[in-house]
């Protein structure tokens, strides 16, 4: 199959890689660090190249909550293959303000939807687990209807911490760069962050702050989507959930929000419908039940 590694929705630049269901399994993450190519090419995309590709399934996640481990219990072969942070979404969400701007190959439903299209080719049904980075694209997803399904999993403020310091000065970082990148999609978080990297305290306590302040608006960003009721079945998980009862928490709460069957169009809006795996009562993206 083909799939979009990395894409610059600025000028149409992308790689398209060679690979198969098995290959993308076996890489932990599809963002560079493994090979999981058996060959690329570059492409340049025009806005008349551009596929229309079918909403999609996705965990979204804060980071350090166990969303591997989550995406691992969803993937069964032969039937789910989960994608663990591919590239090409992260590429989209560090684009996203010129995108949004204008100074995309197209708009934001254009350039996501082109996205899916190439990571949702195979026999398998495709679940996304993107990176966190993506948190900030979030508006842009929803309001594109490119979100099928999702699970947003959390962890508490204490567990985040302690795994971000765990990570060492990298994963700090990463944090650091992150709350610098969703700082303007909440509410006043540009005010908040530059307050608390003014504050005159201790490097590691202004690191604290940070993560904190990172976390908190990552939840905003998941509380934003669940309220705009526009995606079916959508719901928060959290690690404590997760870790506590793995096989419980993906029966009655993980997978029958990720997995559904194809079931042609839905009477009422003629949309695609589909059906939880563990129950005979079709769930429809206008939300009509052929139980009602």
């Amino acid at each position: 199959m083909e799939f979009l590694h990395r894409f610059d929705s600025l000028n149409g630049d992308a790689v398209i890689v060679a690979t198969d269901a098995e290959k993308l399994r076996a890489a932990a993450f599809l963002d560079g660090r493994e090979n999981f190519a058996n060959g690329e090419r570059l492409v340049r995309f025009g806005p008349a190249d551009l596929r229309s590709g079918d909403p999609a399934r996705f965990i979204f996640h804060v980071g350090f909550c166990g969303s591997t481990l989550l995406a691992r219990l969803v993937d069964q072969p032969g039937s789910v293959l989960a994608l663990r942070e591919p590239q090409s979404l992260t590429d989209i969400a560090s684009q996203r303000r010129a995108i949004r701007a204008g100074q995309g190959i197209a708009d934001c439903a254009g350039i996501i939807g082109h996205a899916l299209a190439y990571l949702g080719q195979g026999e398998d049904t495709i679940v996304i687990k993107p990176s966190n980075w993506v948190n900030g694209a979030l508006p842009d997803l929803v309001a594109s209807g490119a979100v099928a399904r999702a699970v947003f999993l959390t962890c508490n403020r204490r567990e985040f911490l302690i795994a971000a310091f765990r990570g060492g000065r990298d994963r700090l970082a990463f944090c650091a760069r992150l709350a610098s990148e969703l700082a303007d999609e909440v509410a006043h978080g540009e005010t908040i962050l530059a307050h608390q990297v003014a504050l005159n305290q201790e490097p590691l306590d202004r690191m604290a702050r940070i993560c904190v302040l990172l976390h908190a608006m990552q939840e905003a960003l998941f509380a934003q989507a669940l309220a705009r009721a526009a995606i079916p079945g959508a719901a928060m998980l959290t690690l404590a959930e997760l870790t506590a009862d793995p096989g419980g928490t993906m029966a009655t709460r993980a997978s029958p929000r990720l997995i559904f069957r194809p079931m042609g169009k839905c009477a009422q809006c003629r949309r695609t419908c589909g059906a939880c795996e563990r129950s005979s009562a079709p769930l429809f993206p206008c939300g009509f039940s052929a139980t009602e």
